[in-house]
């Protein structure tokens, strides 16, 4: 995004800006010191006027030499030429006035989910005293403290999981007490490692030590690793090339995540993150749409489809393929005998439209009646 980029300027701008106006400080500093030097060392007489003189004439030569004030304005001048560039492409981008979105009512702010992301944030970033003092404060109870040590061990656990360090991770992995299945995914991880460092007999070590208690619930598994041992050094052009995708093992180290965080009843990103990651994607889409927002028939339906990442995407959506209507509460799909799904008001449209309560299914020519439909729930 060039928003983004603008602001990873200005962040370097600013760092090259401090770093230029503290050697200039510093250099008028030095100057300054060695003038008050030599002037404690003169004595206030005729005689050494013209050395007082002298030392005067090269405080001056050396402050114009160095021009603080010049200097500190050309680091401001650079700085704000970014910061006027950052100005125009937000006016590109945002091309509706923001305030006409402060005509829609806005539902009233929920201080109970706040305080609740806000402790969620703490925890999740290692904190857990900070949010056990917020909790007294704010009268919760996120962590109680029976469960202290465990939210601190986990916390502990998944930053070994980000920094990639597979053996701390092992190792810690009793004080998380983490479901078998999880552990052996741990010591997959482990074992892929020594593979793809080519080293067969190594991993054949490894798995005998360490396999052995997973063999009832993981064999399939087990016997696939086995079978990717005879392609040891040529493990990306094998069958099992999916153990040499670069994003394997953050694939695996993720998902070990979620679980750990999910024993304990805490989601692996806070509630927090999200509500800003997703205002940042949200912004610009309804500033655009804004105009749209005054209309009436937008009350109950947003008139655009809001564009979110995959990992901001919580719920299935379901868009009529006839009234071309995201369906509701009010509205649910209604899945047809053929197999094809339409929204509640296509389906009663449909069947109002038909003397004999029949109609062909819009996307197959199969008869049906609203009565053979059922309501399709979607997760």
């Amino acid at each position: 995004m060039e928003l983004t980029h603008d602001l990873d300027l200005i962040r370097k701008r600013l760092k090259i800006g401090r770093s230029h106006i503290a050697k200039t400080t510093d250099e008028l500093i030095s100057t300054l010191d060695d003038f008050l030097q030599a002037a404690d060392q003169l004595s206030v007489n005729p005689t050494q006027d013209q050395e007082f003189s002298q030392s005067v004439l090269q405080l001056f030569t050396e402050t114009q030499r160095i021009l603080p004030l010049k200097a500190v304005l050309a680091e401001h001048r650079e700085t704000y030429a970014y910061i006027s560039r950052l100005h125009k492409d937000i006016e590109l981008k945002f091309t509706v006035n923001p305030e006409l979105l402060g005509t829609q009512k806005a539902q009233g702010l929920r201080r109970d989910l706040v305080d609740k992301m806000v402790a969620q944030q703490f925890v999740l970033e290692g904190t857990v005293e900070i949010c056990e003092d917020f909790q007294q404060v704010r009268n919760l109870s996120i962590i109680s403290p029976s469960l202290r040590e465990q939210y601190q061990a986990t916390m502990v656990f998944i930053r070994q999981l980000e920094a990639g360090d597979v053996d701390q991770a092992l190792q810690w992995q009793t004080q998380v007490c983490l479901p078998v299945r999880l552990v052996f995914m741990l010591h997959k991880a482990k074992f892929v490692r020594i593979l793809k460092n080519r080293n067969a007999s190594e991993a054949v070590k490894y798995a005998k030590e360490h396999f052995e208690p997973f063999t009832d619930l993981e064999k399939p598994e087990i016997e696939r690793l086995m079978g990717a041992l005879i392609f040891t050094g040529n493990l990306s052009e094998s069958p099992y090339r999916d153990l040499a995708h670069p994003d394997f093992e953050s694939q695996l180290f993720r998902h070990i995540a979620t679980e750990a965080c999910r024993s304990i009843g805490l989601p692996l990103s806070s509630g927090l993150e999200t509500v800003i990651a997703a205002g940042v994607q949200a912004m610009p889409q309804l500033l655009q749409a804004a105009p749209l927002l005054q209309d009436r028939l937008w009350r109950t339906q947003f008139p655009v489809e809001m564009k979110l990442s995959p990992d901001l995407r919580f719920h299935s959506l379901f868009v009529c393929p006839v009234t071309k209507e995201v369906t509701g509460a009010d509205n649910p799909p209604m899945l047809l005998p053929c197999g094809h799904a339409i929204s509640r008001h296509a389906l009663e449209s449909l069947a109002k439209s038909s003397a004999r309560g029949k109609f062909k299914c819009p996307t197959c020519p199969v008869e049906s009646g609203s009565k053979d439909a059922m309501q399709l729930v979607l997760s």
